[in-house]
């Protein structure tokens, strides 16, 4: 058996917005790529604040590197929903069809979400 793990963040519950944005991350090994994103975010100054207190160019210093590396190729994965949304309902579809694309048969999945309250893991449990 295979193991997935998903690293799951979206744009935010923003009522500005008309879209809800959810990104995820599916590795096979989790280990050498989370560090490599941790000193990307550390490196860019970005650091550990909100995405949506980060300057534009702050940004692009930090994903442009991540995009570009080869290991995170068909590991990239995203579901856009049109607002107003079930945020919950919708991270939970975009983790389901993440894990779908060119999964293998028997695999278990590692689901991090970013900021997830306590209260609220039960709703992405199986």
């Amino acid at each position: 058996m295979e193991n997935r793990y998903c690293f799951v963040d979206e744009t935010g519950q923003d009522v500005q917005s008309r879209l809800f944005i959810v990104s995820i991350i599916v590795l096979r090994e989790k280990d050498g790529l989370l560090r490599y994103c941790e000193t990307r975010e550390r490196d860019s100054g970005k650091g550990k604040a909100k995405w949506s207190k980060v300057k534009p160019e702050t940004r692009l210093k930090h994903l442009s590197p991540i995009l570009s590396d080869q290991r995170f190729r068909h590991a990239l994965r995203y579901s856009i929903f049109q607002k107003p949304t079930d945020y919950d309902s919708a991270k939970v579809e975009a983790i389901a069809r993440a894990l779908n694309f060119q999964a293998p048969e028997d695999y278990s999945a590692f689901i991090y979400v970013d900021a997830l309250a306590e209260r609220k893991r039960w709703e992405y449990t199986v």
